[in-house]
C-alpha cells in the first residue's frame, strides 16, 4: 500500500505577509508540515505544491520535493479537489508508482502530531470510510447572548437547551485531509458523504489564521515539559518548596509537573495549595516510571545534595538537569548547578553562584524599600516552615528580659512548627504584644511593617534584604553557617550557630541593634545596595541560554 502526501502551499491562503516563509521559533513555517509527515510510518512520499517563489527556494535548498505552479496546467479557479487530482497524476508520473491514499496536509498546522497522523490513516484503512478530515469540538451549551437595540442598549437573551442529549457538534479546520484514489478520481472530490472525522484538540487544532494564531503556536513549540524535583519536611525546612514554586510561577509558558517523596506531606501540602501538578513516590521504580511518563525535557532538582548515579540515570534519558543548592558529586556531572546561598566552592563553568541568583518570590516586587524609624517598636520573627530549633520562643524569651515599652512581635510560623497552639498561648503573658501567626501568604507585609526582624541564614533573609529591614540571624544547622549572604557587608548580624550561642550574646546582638539607630540605617543601606530582585530573570536567562546550547550540541 503506496500513500502519498501533499503540502498545498499557496499565496492566496496567507493570513499574514510571508507568513509560509516566515521564521516560526528557528525554522520557516512550511517546514513543520514536512517534518511531521516524514516521521509517519505509513507516508510514503511528500510533495509541497506551491506558488510562491521564496517556498520553492526554501524547499529546493532544503532538498525536499516540490512542483509549482508553473509546471501544472490548471484552470484559474481551480479548487482543492481539482489540484489533488491533478498533482496526484503527475506525481504518479515523476514517481513511477501508483498510490492508494492521499493524504493533504496543511501548512498552517505546525502543531499536529505524527501520531494522530498515523492513528487517522490506520482507521481510515479499518473503517469501511472513503475519507477522513480534521475537525474540533465548538459548542458552548449554555451560551450567555445579548441583544442590543438601535439605541445601544443591551438585553440579555436567555437560550435553553431543548434537548440535552443533542448531537456534539464538530466544526471543521483545514488542517488534514485523508482520501482514497478510487475516491478522489470517481467524485472529483476529496471529501464524500462516508467520512470519518479526527477531532483535533489544543494545541493541535491551532490552525494559523492571524497573528493571534501565529503568537499561540510560537508559545506552545517553545513550550518544554519541565519536572520539579523537590522535598520539604522538618529537618531541611521548607525553603526548597517556596524557591521551586517561586520559580514555577515564571515559568507558566512550559508544562510543569513537581514531583517529591510520599513521606514528606508537609512540601506536597503547599504544592497542592498553589495549585501546581503534583506526582509522589515512594520507591526508585516509582520515579523511573513518573520519568518515562512525563517524559520531561528539563529535570530541576532542589534536594540538596545529589549523587553521580541519579545524575547520569537521568543524563542517560537525554534529560537537561539543573541542581539548586547542590554541593554533592552528582553537581559535577550536572548541566547547571545554581548555588544562590553559598560563595563559590569551585571554578566549573556550569556552576553559578551568590546572591545574583536568588529567586525572590513575586510579592517582594511588590514591597517598596523601607525607611528607618528611630524607635524600634515593631519586631518580626521569622524562622522559616520548620524552625526545628524553636528559635522564636527563645527570641521571645530574650525579648521579655528586655522590658521594652509599646514593643509589638509578630511572630510568624511556618507550616511545620510544632506546638503552634501552645506557643499562642503563651504569647498571652508576655509583657508586649505578640501575634502569632501560622502558615500565612503575605509575610512581606508584615517584614515591611517591622523595624528590625530575626531569621534563620536562609531565603527568608534575603527577602528581608530586599525590603532592607535590619537583621540578627541565629543560624540553624551546620550547613547554613556556609550561607554566607548572612554577613556584615551585607548589612546583617549573624551571632552565629543558635544552638551553640549563649542567650546573652544574643541578648547583646539585640540590644545594640534596638539602641543603635545609626546602625540600623547603615546597614538598611547596605542591604538594599544588593540587587535581589533582578535574580529571578538572571536564572531565567541562565536555564534557557543553557538549555538552547544543550540542544544545539544534541543535534550535532
Amino acid at each position: 500500500m503506496n500513500i502519498l502526501a501533499i503540502i498545498p502551499v499557496l499565496i492566496r491562503n496567507e493570513a499574514i505577509p510571508k507568513m509560509f516563509s516566515r521564521f516560526l521559533v528557528k525554522k520557516p513555517l512550511i517546514l513543520y508540515a514536512n517534518d511531521i509527515a516524514k516521521k509517519s510510518k505509513y507516508i510514503d512520499d511528500i510533495y509541497y505544491y506551491t506558488d510562491d517563489e521564496n517556498v520553492a527556494h526554501i524547499t529546493e535548498i532544503n532538498a525536499l520535493k516540490v512542483i509549482t505552479e508553473k509546471e501544472l496546467i490548471l484552470e484559474k479557479n481551480y479548487d482543492l479537489n481539482i489540484l489533488s487530482t491533478v498533482l496526484l497524476k503527475e506525481i504518479e508520473v515523476k514517481e513511477q508508482k501508483q498510490y492508494d491514499y492521499l493524504v493533504i496536509l496543511f501548512p498552517n498546522c505546525p502543531l499536529i502530531k505524527t501520531e494522530t497522523i498515523d492513528k487517522s490513516i490506520e482507521e481510515l484503512i479499518s473503517s469501511q470510510k472513503d475519507s477522513a478530515l480534521s475537525v474540533q469540538y465548538n459548542e458552548e451549551p449554555h451560551l450567555k447572548l445579548w441583544i442590543e437595540d438601535s439605541k445601544g442598549f443591551g438585553t440579555k437573551l436567555y437560550q435553553k437547551e431543548k434537548d440535552r442529549n443533542h448531537r456534539r457538534k464538530l466544526q471543521e479546520i483545514s488542517e488534514i485531509i485523508i482520501s482514497k484514489k478510487e475516491t478522489l478520481l470517481q467524485h472529483q472530490n476529496l471529501i464524500t458523504k462516508n467520512v470519518k472525522l479526527i477531532e483535533l484538540t489544543l494545541p493541535e487544532n491551532i490552525l494559523i489564521k492571524n497573528h493571534i494564531d501565529w503568537w499561540m503556536a510560537e508559545k506552545f513549540l517553545k513550550r518544554k515539559r519541565i519536572l520539579i524535583r523537590v522535598d520539604g519536611y522538618n529537618k531541611i525546612g521548607l525553603g526548597h518548596i517556596y524557591r521551586t514554586l517561586a520559580l514555577a510561577t515564571q515559568l507558566i509558558d512550559h508544562e510543569l509537573l513537581f514531583v517529591t517523596k510520599q513521606e514528606y506531606d508537609l512540601g506536597t501540602k503547599i504544592i497542592k495549595e498553589n495549585n501546581f501538578k503534583l506526582a509522589t513516590f515512594d520507591k526508585k521504580g516509582e520515579f523511573d516510571k513518573i520519568i518515562s511518563e512525563f517524559k520531561p525535557f528539563i529535570v530541576i532538582n532542589d534536594i540538596l545534595d545529589t549523587d553521580i548515579e541519579y545524575i547520569k540515570f537521568l543524563k542517560e534519558k537525554g534529560i537537561f538537569i539543573i541542581n539548586f543548592e547542590d554541593l554533592g558529586e552528582g553537581a559535577k556531572v550536572a548541566d547547571l548547578v545554581i548555588n544562590a546561598l553559598y560563595v563559590r566552592k569551585n571554578f566549573l563553568e556550569n556552576h553559578y553562584w551568590g546572591k545574583d541568583y536568588y529567586i525572590l518570590r513575586e510579592e517582594f516586587h511588590l514591597v517598596g524599600r523601607r525607611r528607618i524609624s528611630k524607635e524600634v517598636t515593631n519586631i518580626i520573627i521569622s524562622y522559616g516552615g520548620t524552625d526545628p530549633n524553636n528559635y522564636t520562643e527563645k527570641i521571645l524569651d530574650i525579648l521579655e528580659s528586655l522590658k521594652i515599652k509599646d514593643l509589638k512581635v509578630n511572630a510568624i510560623l511556618g507550616l511545620g512548627y510544632k506546638n503552634a497552639e501552645k506557643l499562642k498561648q503563651k504569647s498571652k503573658d508576655y509583657s508586649f504584644e505578640v501575634n502569632v501567626k501560622q502558615h500565612i501568604n503575605h509575610i512581606s507585609k508584615y517584614m515591611y511593617e517591622a523595624d528590625i526582624a530575626l531569621t534563620a541564614a536562609g531565603r527568608t533573609v534575603y527577602e528581608l534584604a530586599s525590603i532592607g529591614v535590619p537583621t540578627i540571624v541565629l543560624v540553624e544547622n551546620e550547613r547554613g553557617l556556609l550561607h554566607t549572604f548572612a554577613s556584615e557587608e551585607n548589612g546583617i548580624i549573624n551571632v552565629g550557630l543558635g544552638t551553640k550561642i549563649p542567650d546573652d550574646e544574643i541578648k547583646s546582638a539585640l540590644i545594640r541593634l534596638i539602641n543603635d539607630y545609626d546602625l540600623r540605617k547603615k546597614n538598611n543601606i547596605l542591604m538594599l545596595e544588593n540587587n535581589l530582585r533582578s535574580g529571578i530573570s538572571n536564572v531565567l536567562g541562565l536555564i534557557f541560554s543553557e538549555y538552547e546550547k544543550y540542544e544545539e550540541m544534541v543535534k550535532k
